[in-house]
């Protein structure tokens, strides 16, 4: 085998050995990651507004974070997640939280 097939086989594990090790394929860790990502960016946000605004969003990044924990932590087990087939995600369509208003 070439240098270059054992190099394309190499970064093809590269990509899927994490999200493998979570019960994800790539697109369903990548869309996860993202998840995680836009909402760490919008309680980023909503906590500069409370810090100009104190009387605003007084505990929203605490509950952000306590919900990210429990989807990124508590809930997931190398491997699976609780609730479903490798891969799965528990709760369905339903278990997407939305950021508070206030």
């Amino acid at each position: 085998m070439s240098g270059t097939g054992w190099n394309l086989i190499h970064i093809r594990q590269l990509f899927a050995e994490h999200p493998s090790s979570v019960g994800e394929s790539y697109f369903q860790h990548m869309r996860s990651a993202h998840g995680f990502a836009l909402r760490m960016v919008m309680t980023g946000l909503l906590c500069f507004v409370h810090g100009l605004l104190p009387f605003l969003f007084k505990q929203t990044a605490s509950r952000q974070v306590e919900i990210l924990h429990d989807v990124m932590v508590t809930n997931r087990h190398r491997g699976h997640r609780v609730g479903g087939a490798p891969g799965s995600r528990t709760g369905g369509s339903d278990s997407k939280v939305r950021l508070p208003q206030s």
